[in-house]
């Protein structure tokens, strides 16, 4: 979202299945991302082709043609981090992990999850970037967020539904929470880390958010409010979207993102944000973003 132009999309969207990829980096069609301190910082760089969803001032959605217009855009960019990493494995908070077992004739299998090799953490940090789109050139300093997950195997299709809230507080307070429901192990799994700007880093002890109330049609709200605590503070946090985009991830579009860019006020301090509300979805990869694919990708997805 580039304020005073509008929100620019990948060519990709909403697909994200990416080739060319290179042994031994991070990174395809015209996307790398290069660690240069381990856990601390990364280089990002971006050269290709990308198009308007929406355009300011006005915030209405965009009739994309077949061929929509396009632009070149020319990113460099240099992420550091502001927080120490949150493992969900070791930092969550206890009570948090047990309380949607209570009652679950599954629990056993929120045990055999917690102890299965997939590892996921979630970090804060600093994005500061220079970027052209089509030779007119851009400087910026952004507050960022970035997560990991990576293990043997990472199964969209076992997820109902989530959704999560990444909040940059003009006060220098930084959180990520939201709720899970996850039914082979969880049906209402409350996560979150709240950083404060003395760089403590501190767990959600619980989030009310009710997803069944918020959006269970596929349509999540654009004006809505939740409460959660960390620490010994209450944040009631209330969210104001402003733009919002779809996309597909897997390669048999498993899940599906409604990634929205918000206003938030939280104990009436502003900020600013992201909210990602995930949906399972069973109608897999359009055959449109499949037709380009590599013959042995094709092959190994059963297409041909």
């Amino acid at each position: 979202m580039l304020p005073g132009k509008g929100m620019l999309c990948s060519k990709k969207l909403p697909d994200t299945v990416l080739f060319g990829a290179e042994i031994g980096e991070f990174g395809a069609e015209g996307i790398k991302i290069t660690p240069e301190v381990p856990m601390k910082k990364w280089t990002l760089k971006y050269k290709g082709d990308m198009w308007y969803l929406f355009k300011e001032p006005s915030s209405e959605l965009l009739k994309v043609p077949e061929r929509p217009s396009k632009l070149v855009a020319d990113f460099e960019g240099e992420w550091t981090a502001s927080s120490d990493f949150f493992d969900f494995d070791s930092t969550l908070h206890p009570p948090a992990v047990i309380r949607p077992s209570r009652g679950n004739p599954g629990a056993e299998n929120t045990l055999r999850v917690s102890r299965s090799p997939t590892i996921h953490y979630e970090q804060f940090g600093e994005l500061r970037c220079r970027f052209t789109l089509d030779g007119e050139p851009y400087k910026l300093s952004l507050p960022s967020f970035r997560d990991h997950s990576f293990g043997a195997r990472r199964d969209w299709s076992l997820m109902h539904r989530y959704a999560f809230h990444h909040i940059f507080l003009e006060n220098g307070v930084k959180a990520s929470v939201g709720v899970i429901c996850q039914p082979s192990t969880a049906t209402c799994f409350e996560v979150g880390v709240v950083a404060l700007p003395d760089g403590l880093v501190l767990p959600a002890q619980w989030v009310d958010l009710q997803l069944y109330q918020h959006g269970e049609g596929g349509a999540p709200p654009r004006d809505y409010a939740f409460s959660f605590q960390a620490g010994d503070e209450v944040y009631h946090v209330q969210v104001l979207v402003e733009y919002e985009a779809i996309h597909y991830v897997s390669a048999e579009w498993e899940a599906r993102m409604v990634e929205r860019f918000c206003k938030f006020k939280v104990n009436n301090v502003p900020g600013r944000g992201v909210s990602e509300f995930h949906y399972r979805s069973t109608d897999g990869r359009s055959e449109s973003a499949a037709r380009n694919d590599p013959e042995w990708f094709r092959k190994m997805c059963h297409k041909i």
